[in-house]
């Protein structure tokens, strides 16, 4: 990627303050994986299934009952079957993110974690990520608030797929192609459809052994809406069964359109060949929901700066700042305003584990 000078500027953090960011590409045991470092503070983004992944996987064929949804062995084959083993613990779903919480808490950090999309923050596609935000001063950054859509209070609408790529039309870049068999039932689809708006005699020869899988299959033969935000850009757009097609074109976007959709600025270059390219641009967070996760998290750090100052003009304020950050009883509890109760790590969860994986189905 080649980006044009003054494109980034650096995060102005206070003197001493650190910031930690990172969206592990695999979820292995984490053990070991958060570093103790005083008055630090982290980001973690990762797909929204973590909430639901195993800490370590076993197969389906290796399963007894041979079942998809790790969510059936909470209840069900919890003796083996056939003298394949029960799941162990570490096997059945959410044990990767039960993991990570014992992790930061024995670190001492505090947290806030959610499912947060991306089309709230105003980019023109939904896609949910997994945040959790954390430090080390006693407190929890607090996860960014919706601005865009019925979750923000007041909010904007949603960006949309024209907001963000309708003056491509006439100048798309490059882009793949669909094979001919396929782009013939592309043809078929009208704009915001998929298979199920082809011929009833058509979806199962579309389908082919997919047909009969289980699920709603809404990714498979999808022509994307001009007036609706784009599902989530993934790295192959030509992919019959994730598809991305133009909403007015029979071909999948190009890759100037999802990096358009993505919130990628126009004067951005990417390089490489161009499925590397499309790879490159599909496993990026959203530009806008990055900004606004960064921007959550700079204003905490700038709320704590405040106070600290505030702390050195006043004495009282001072030991009562001590008491939020140690978690110890201040000696003047009358005037300890609510804001400033200590805050343990058991208190910052956005909401509990099976509400956040809740979400995710």
């Amino acid at each position: 990627m080649r980006l044009p000078r003054g494109s980034l500027s650096p995060a102005r953090l206070p003197p001493g303050e650190k910031l930690w960011q990172g969206g592990p590409p695999t979820i292995r045991k984490t053990s070991g994986r958060f570093v103790r470092i005083p008055r630090a503070r982290f980001i973690l983004e990762n797909v929204a299934n973590l909430t639901t992944a195993a800490l370590n996987h076993r197969p389906i064929h290796l399963r007894p009952g041979k079942h998809w949804s790790l969510k059936r062995y909470a209840t069900e084959w919890l003796d083996g079957e056939d003298g394949v083993a029960a799941l162990s613990p570490d096997e059945l779903s959410s044990s990767a993110i039960r993991q990570i919480l014992d992790d930061v808490a024995a670190l001492g950090y505090g947290i806030r974690f959610g499912v947060v999309d991306s089309a709230d923050f105003g980019s023109p596609q939904h896609r949910l990520r997994f945040v959790m935000l954390g430090a080390r001063d006693g407190t929890c950054p607090a996860l960014p608030a919706a601005t865009h859509g019925s979750h923000a209070a007041g909010g904007k609408p949603l960006a949309t797929v024209r907001d963000a790529i309708w003056n491509l039309r006439g100048n798309p870049g490059v882009h793949s192609e669909y094979t001919p068999p396929v782009r013939k039932f592309f043809e078929q689809v009208p704009e915001g459809g998929n298979w199920r708006s082809l011929p009833p005699a058509v979806q199962r020869i579309a389908m082919g052994g997919s047909f009969e899988a289980g699920g709603g299959k809404t990714g498979f033969y999808r022509r994307l809406s001009w007036d609706r935000p784009a599902p989530t850009i993934t790295g192959r757009a030509n992919r019959k069964g994730s598809a991305l097609c133009h909403p007015e074109f029979d071909r999948p976007l190009s890759v100037s359109e999802c990096a358009a959709i993505q919130g990628f600025p126009e004067k951005w270059v990417f390089c490489g060949a161009m499925n590397d390219r499309y790879m490159q641009i599909g496993n990026a967070v959203p530009v806008h929901l990055g900004r606004a996760i960064g921007a959550a998290m700079m204003a905490h750090i700038a709320r704590l700066s405040r106070q600290k100052r505030q702390s050195r003009q006043n004495p009282i304020f001072a030991i009562h700042f001590a008491s939020m950050v140690t978690g110890k009883p201040s000696p003047y509890p009358a005037a300890t305003d609510a804001r400033h109760r200590p805050v343990s790590a058991a208190m910052c969860p956005l909401q509990n584990l099976a509400g956040v994986a809740a979400m995710t189905r």
